[in-house]
């Protein structure tokens, strides 16, 4: 009978457990990437403007020229990093201020790489000056139908990172109530059973 008893428990305890863990995952995938898309539209959106901004006021000098002039005009839009980028990928200026190591390094990422064809570019990873990764979004910079460069804004996932954290830990303590309500039920329906 212990024995008939305990096997129905653990049954029934495995099978809460593996549900209650693979929803939590699910659930909480979704949330990053509703937050992760969210964000990029945010910043695909102040890119945009910004280089609509340069291709209808600023596109008849050249970009250097811009990058010498007018530079404070391209990150007005937004409070993320803001890098401008020759049509090579060579970086021009960056809001933070760094500075390649190498004179001739490019910044080719993949945002950079669609930007420079002419489309929308996103990318998300590490960068050596922050210890939490980074999502950049890339626009290029038109004049006429020529790509003269390519507008990049940057910004840390540390914020949204911590609110993704807190929400999953708002699941696990459901998720383990979850888990010990299913526990004392499968109790008394093990008995109940027996």
């Amino acid at each position: 009978m212990k024995s008939i008893r305990t096997r129905l428990l653990v049954n029934f305890t495995f099978i809460v457990i593996v549900t209650v863990v693979i929803l939590e995952a699910l659930i909480l995938n979704v949330v990053r990437q509703n937050y992760y898309k969210n964000l990029e539209n945010n910043l695909y959106n102040q890119v945009k403007m910004s280089a609509d901004f340069y291709e209808k006021y600023f596109s008849d000098s050249t970009l250097q020229d811009n990058v010498l002039n007018n530079v404070d005009t391209f990150w007005r839009q937004t409070s993320a990093q803001v890098q401008i980028l020759d049509e090579n990928g060579k970086l021009l200026m960056d809001s933070i201020g760094l500075i390649p190591e190498d004179d001739s390094e490019n910044y080719i990422f993949e945002d950079v790489k669609e930007a420079l064809k002419g489309s929308k570019g996103s990318w998300i990873g590490k960068v050596n000056y922050d210890d939490d990764r980074v999502m950049a979004v890339s626009h290029p910079l038109k004049s006429g139908e020529k790509i003269e460069g390519v507008l990049r804004f940057i910004t840390s996932l540390r914020q949204i990172n911590e609110d993704i954290d807190e929400i999953a830990e708002i699941f696990i303590l459901i998720g383990a109530a979850v888990i010990i309500i299913s526990c004392v039920i499968s109790v008394f329906q093990a008995n109940a059973i027996l």
